[in-house]
């Protein structure tokens, strides 16, 4: 968690690492600087920045604890993203998720686009739907922006998230992640940043509720039919 600390007596933009609410230390000045502002905002609506981090730590000869810890850090700009954030659960933050069929939601994706082709950040609602095709019918996740379809996922990232998403959408809320969006009106790519369902901790599942085991579909079960003595 990255907290901003403009009382630091070295620096007056200095950001706080915190990890598992332990204090480990600061980013760099020159990065910084960038976050500070940002950070600062989270902090005035009471909310702060998570991000995934990694830690080492060793003992050497000498008996002195060296350590490190490495963060990823989404852009500052991303941050907050250019749409409202949809009321809801956010998601947990994970791998690049590319969103396919994008080229068939042109028309709400092109408002969005940045002008000079960078990247632009949203926050995006998932969704469980059954996409029929020509000789099938599968279930998957469709992502949304301020309501609008703007893609689905594949068939194999659909599986990851599935749980996920239902697992949300049973306690009466709506799965929100972080997706970006770079492109113009020719050609758009969507990246969802979310965590596949089987690497979400547990305790985030137990805090979204209890989790609703699917009931057997008793209606088309086959009877066995009566003998006539």
């Amino acid at each position: 968690m990255l907290s901003a600390d403009p009382s630091n007596t070295y620096h007056g933009r200095a950001v706080a690492i915190f990890v598992s609410g332990l204090h480990v230390g600061y980013l760099s000045r020159e990065d910084a600087d960038p976050y500070f502002p940002h950070v600062s905002a989270l902090g005035e609506l009471g909310l702060s920045l998570v991000v995934d981090s990694r830690q080492w730590a060793r003992i050497d000869h000498t008996g002195t604890i060296r350590a490190r810890v490495s963060l990823r850090l989404p852009d500052a700009n991303g941050i907050f993203p250019d749409n409202d954030v949809p009321a809801g659960i956010h998601l947990p933050v994970g791998s690049a998720i590319q969103v396919t069929k994008e080229d068939e939601h042109m028309e709400a994706i092109t408002p969005w686009l940045d002008p000079a082709g960078g990247e632009v950040s949203l926050a995006a609602t998932l969704h469980a739907i059954t996409d029929i095709r020509p000789r099938s019918a599968v279930e998957t996740v469709q992502v949304r922006v301020d309501g609008e379809a703007v893609g689905v996922l594949s068939k194999v990232s659909s599986d990851n998230l599935l749980p996920l998403v239902k697992h949300v959408h049973a306690s009466g809320n709506v799965p929100v992640g972080r997706a970006t969006l770079r492109g113009n009106a020719l050609k758009a790519d969507i990246t969802l940043h979310v965590a596949k369902a089987q690497d979400v901790d547990p305790a985030w599942v137990t805090s979204v509720g209890p989790v609703v085991q699917p009931q057997p579909n008793l209606e088309h079960r086959p009877v066995r039919p009566e003998p006539e003595w």
